[in-house]
C-alpha cells in the first residue's frame, strides 16, 4: 500500500530562526586584520621615512591600537592631533589617512 501525499508545509516550525533575531549593530571602519602584518610594515617604512626618532615606536604602537581596537576614525583623530602639535606636516599626515583608508574593512 503506497503512502499518501504528505504535505510539508502543514507541520512547519513557525519559530524564529537564530539569524532573523540578529540585529547588526554598529558597523565601524576598522583595519583588516588579514593583512595587519603588511600594515605595520609600510607604517614603519613610512615613519622611519619621516624621521621622528624615539617617537616613532609610540606613534606606530597608538595607530596600529586605535585602527585595531577602536576604530579607523579614532587613528584619524589620532593623525589630526599631530598635526596639530606639528609633528606631521600635512603631506606626511595625508600619506597616513591613505595607507589608513588602504587597509581598512568595514567590522
Amino acid at each position: 500500500m503506497a503512502k499518501g501525499f504528505k504535505n510539508k508545509f502543514t507541520n512547519q516550525n513557525r519559530k524564529p530562526k537564530h539569524n532573523w533575531r540578529n540585529k547588526v549593530g554598529d558597523r565601524r571602519k576598522m583595519l583588516d586584520m588579514r593583512r595587519s602584518k603588511y600594515f605595520g610594515f609600510e607604517l614603519k617604512d613610512l615613519l622611519t621615512e619621516f624621521e621622528l626618532g624615539e617617537k616613532q615606536g609610540i606613534i606606530g604602537a597608538t595607530l596600529t591600537n586605535n585602527a585595531t581596537v577602536k576604530s579607523i576614525d579614532s587613528a584619524l583623530e589620532y593623525i589630526e592631533r599631530l598635526e596639530e602639535d606639528e609633528t606631521f606636516s600635512e603631506e606626511q599626515a595625508e600619506k597616513l589617512r591613505k595607507l589608513l583608508s588602504k587597509y581598512s574593512k568595514w567590522r
